[in-house]
C-alpha cells in the first residue's frame, strides 16, 4: 500500500475535492512513474585486421578472380597457409601485392 500525505489546507484555504484529486492524482502518478534510466552506451569494438582470410573474401577484398588468387598463389605471390582441407591466405601477403602493384602504376 502507498501511504500519500496531503495537507488539506493550502495558503490557510480549504480545499475543493476536484483540487485534492489533481494532488493525489499526481503524486501517485508521481510514484507509479518509472524511473528513466540512461540508454546504454554502445559497446566499444576493436576493429581487428585478420592474419588470414579465405580465397574467395581475398576476391572479394582485391577485386580479382578466384582463378587469379589460385594463380597467384602458385607464383608464390601470395602466402598460403592449409588449415585441415581449408586454404587461406596471410592477409600481409594480400597487402603487400596489392601495395606494390599500387606503388608501380603510381610511379608510371
Amino acid at each position: 500500500m502507498v501511504s500519500i500525505e496531503v495537507r488539506l489546507f493550502s495558503n490557510q484555504r480549504l480545499l475543493s475535492l476536484d483540487e485534492l484529486a489533481d494532488i493525489v492524482a499526481a503524486k501517485v502518478a508521481e510514484r507509479l512513474r518509472p524511473e528513466i534510466k540512461p540508454a546504454p552506451q554502445p559497446v566499444q569494438r576493436e576493429t581487428r585486421t585478420p592474419l588470414l582470410v579465405s580465397v574467395k573474401d581475398a576476391s572479394q577484398l582485391s577485386g580479382l578472380g578466384r582463378s587469379t588468387i589460385w594463380n597467384l598463389i602458385k607464383q608464390q605471390r601470395l602466402q598460403p597457409v592449409r588449415i585441415g582441407g581449408r586454404t587461406l591466405i596471410t592477409a600481409e601477403s594480400l597487402h603487400r601485392l596489392l601495395h606494390d602493384k599500387t606503388q608501380r602504376r603510381d610511379k608510371r
